[in-house]
């Protein structure tokens, strides 16, 4: 809504082409309907469109290369932007100045945090919390259709346990988890038990994508703990990993 209340900014998908535009129409159909934007690129979407408070200006996300949007709003004062993004390997809050600069964290919604929305006196703040569980599962295969076996559920947290791989004797598993609250790599028996952090990074960058080596001493990852993926390899036994 504009803050008058006389027009919507609206996203519009254009089918065949993977593109998106924004355009204003009139509530009341006075007016014939205005395009906003015109992005060129095949893949290239804006969205979430938010007025300035005066009603003049409009700020919203463009998404390139089929990335997600996940939310933006205005102050009141409109000094700031508050938006939601994952640069630091999760996706939190953060705002920048209107005028541009270097972004700021908020001190809320730091884990997994989209879609914010500022009250209209500035005082409150609503956001979305997008969390996932994801678990690792195996599935014997057998010769016969009819003999296999329904799949289990092999290692599980209540967080994201993904990225397995089995070591070369078939004797341990690698994996990714958060169940400590930020991206660690863990190793465990075959048979999911006897779980152990390898890593202790105590990041909000991503880590993952862990990789043994051929006589299992060692584990090689992809850390990102300056915005970029480096490898990195850490003892299977645990210790601090060094960048390779």
């Amino acid at each position: 809504w504009s803050p008058d209340g006389k027009y919507l900014a609206c996203t519009e998908y254009r089918p065949g082409q993977g593109s998106a535009s924004l355009f204003l129409v009139s509530v009341d159909g006075s007016q014939a309907r205005q395009a906003i934007t015109s992005p060129t690129g095949p893949q290239t979407r804006d969205f979430d469109p938010r007025f300035f408070p005066d009603g003049r200006t409009l700020t919203f996300i463009r998404v390139l290369t089929g990335a997600a949007s996940d939310g933006l709003d205005w102050t009141p004062d409109g000094e700031f932007i508050v938006f939601s993004s994952d640069r630091l390997g999760e996706r939190g809050l953060w705002k920048i100045p209107v005028t541009g600069g270097e972004p700021q964290r908020l001190g809320v919604g730091r884990e997994d945090a989209v879609q914010p929305s500022l009250s209209r006196d500035g005082h409150r703040l609503a956001y979305t919390r997008f969390a996932g569980d994801t678990n690792i599962w195996r599935y014997e295969l057998s010769e016969s259709a009819s003999s296999s076996r329904p799949p289990k559920r092999l290692i599980a947290s209540t967080a994201w346990d993904a990225e397995q791989q089995v070591s070369a004797d078939g004797r341990k598993i690698v994996f990714v988890s958060k169940r400590s609250g930020t991206n660690e790599i863990w190793t465990c028996n075959l048979d999911g038990s006897g779980a152990m952090q390898v890593t202790s990074l105590n990041s909000p960058a991503q880590a993952g994508t862990p990789r043994w080596s051929p006589d299992g001493r060692e584990i090689a990852f992809d850390f990102e703990p300056e915005g970029h993926g480096d490898i990195y390899v850490v003892s299977a036994e645990g210790g601090v990993p060094r960048r390779l």
